[in-house]
């Protein structure tokens, strides 16, 4: 599959999914939870966030789940390979890339990606008495409400510093774990104003 012009491998996981137990499920946001939040009438809601870049390629899967997770055998020469397990190996050996990375189409995947996500945010400073989900009453606006969508990363709040500073403090952690995320607006701050209709 292609994304960004670059060809990105692709695994089958309908067979290894057969493996494992249904998987946890995970609390996202709602757009009925989106469309509970009030504002008063002369109150303005701050958005701002942040978006890990493919997400799923950059959470290491554990050494023990990888050889449910092989891609298509190749030549090991295709592929630069002359040596496996410090043994070597011939250019025209059939070899088994297994994934070191979240495959995508794995059952668990998304519960795992989502819960790095929340813990990373929670370790950044984000109440998870504040985290919007699906069908749990809102924190008040004027305390920061932040929501984490796999990927996605937002924080609102009607005090535009609040938004500010935990999205900072997301977007430092996730230099510290060496985890890409697509560049924030000039100026770095990537925050919209909503303004209450009424």
């Amino acid at each position: 599959a292609k994304k960004d012009g670059r060809l990105r491998p692709v695994v089958d996981c309908r067979r290894s999914n057969c493996w494992f137990d249904e998987p946890a499920g995970v609390r996202l946001v709602s757009g009925e939870t989106l469309a509970g939040l009030e504002l008063g009438d002369d109150e303005r809601l701050y958005v701002g966030g942040v978006d890990l870049k493919d997400c799923f390629y950059h959470f290491e899967l554990p050494e023990p789940l990888r050889p449910y997770f092989s891609l298509r055998p190749v030549r090991a020469g295709a592929v630069g390979v002359t040596s496996l397990g410090g043994q070597a190996v011939p250019p025209d050996m059939l070899i088994f890339p297994q994934f070191k990375v979240l495959p995508m189409g794995w059952s668990w995947a998304l519960w795992w990606c989502q819960n790095i996500h929340q813990n990373i945010v929670l370790r950044s400073g984000g109440l998870a008495c504040n985290r919007l989900e699906d069908r749990k009453v809102c924190a008040p606006l004027s305390s920061s409400c932040h929501f984490e969508y796999v990927d996605n990363f937002q924080a609102l709040s009607t005090d535009l510093g609040q938004v500010r500073g935990l999205v900072s403090k997301v977007v430092e952690a996730f230099v510290d774990l060496g985890l890409p995320y697509h560049e924030l607006e000039p100026g770095g701050e990537d925050v919209d104003e909503v303004v209450a209709v009424g």
